[in-house]
């Protein structure tokens, strides 16, 4: 299997073919801890990430997507004084409303950000070819961030980003799991009576990020057990995903960041061709990783989800 985060302790398959489209096993993530963890706070457990990436990779960039996820990421660096840049993609004006919010932190804190501008229709080719080289269902998040890693690679550097981040379902921030147009549940977390699994899950696209961009450190915010055991102890259960993160991660609440709006996949009549793909393949967009005792377990002890 292959792997990712620092030491590439999470490892993963994606079984999913053009000859195969629907395998018992779409998607296969297991956390395998090399050594026991203990509880540390949040900003301490960051703290550790940013000094270790800061330590392995030099010239530094954070994908801003305008969400809490690579605001954190960005604020720990830069309160760190570890040196990066941001770097901000925009197709035409298709994802204005969640970037507002990253060009806002650039501006409070006098950081001129690198903009990626790319054209809708080259934008709907890379995400066409993603899909279809992967066999992936989710493939918008993978076409921006394509354009960013290209920039990032030929001005020789590494991408830092607020993906990889291991999230609790059932959630109201992950309604579209649950049902999109009332056809469709994403089998992974949902048991085989219907009924939702409670749990912690990792999505299709940072898979294919990794195998795309497999040197790139992307996903601070799992890049160590420790960081990953840090936020799963600290989660206040009462609350929903949206209200953690601006609580845990100190940072100002928003809606979710959803980029292009999904409309547009239904009117541009290139980019339908995606939800053409998708609708012919597989039944999950996520891994399920365990309930929050089966990872606390897990990862206090280093005994790996499977």
């Amino acid at each position: 299997m292959l792997g990712m985060g620092k030491d590439q302790w999470i490892k993963f398959s994606l079984n999913r073919s053009y000859e195969n489209p629907y395998p018992e096993r779409e998607l296969e993530i297991y956390l395998r801890p090399k050594h026991t963890s203990s509880v540390v706070d949040w900003k301490t457990a960051a703290r550790h990430v940013a000094e270790d990436i800061h330590e392995s990779y030099n010239n530094l960039y954070v994908a801003m997507s305008g969400g809490i996820d690579s605001e954190f990421v960005a604020k720990t660096f830069f309160d760190l004084g570890i040196p990066f840049k941001p770097i901000i993609f925009r197709v035409s004006d298709l994802n204005a409303l969640d970037i507002w919010w990253a060009f806002k932190w650039c501006r409070d804190n006098k950081i001129e950000p690198v903009v990626v501008d790319v054209p809708i229709e080259d934008w709907v080719t890379r995400i066409l070819s993603i899909s279809r080289k992967y066999c992936c269902r989710v493939s918008v998040v993978n076409g921006s961030m394509s354009f960013i890693n290209d920039y990032v690679i030929a001005h020789g550097g590494n991408l830092v980003t607020g993906a990889g981040f291991i999230e609790y379902f059932p959630d109201e921030n992950l309604d579209y799991m649950t049902t999109r147009s009332y056809t469709w549940k994403d089998s992974a977390v949902h048991n085989a009576d219907g009924t939702s699994k409670k749990g912690y899950l990792m999505h299709e696209p940072d898979l294919i990020q990794q195998l795309s961009y497999p040197t790139m450190p992307f996903n601070f915010l799992s890049w160590t057990p420790e960081i990953v055991l840090s936020y799963v102890y600290h989660r206040d259960m009462a609350l929903d995903s949206a209200a953690n993160k601006a609580k845990i991660m100190n940072c100002l609440p928003r809606p979710k960041n959803m980029g292009v709006p999904g409309y547009f996949f239904t009117l541009h009549p290139r980019a339908s061709q995606w939800v053409s793909i998708k609708n012919g393949i597989g039944t999950t967009e996520c891994a399920y990783l365990g309930t929050r005792e089966e990872l606390l377990t897990v990862l206090t002890n280093g005994v790996g989800n499977a």
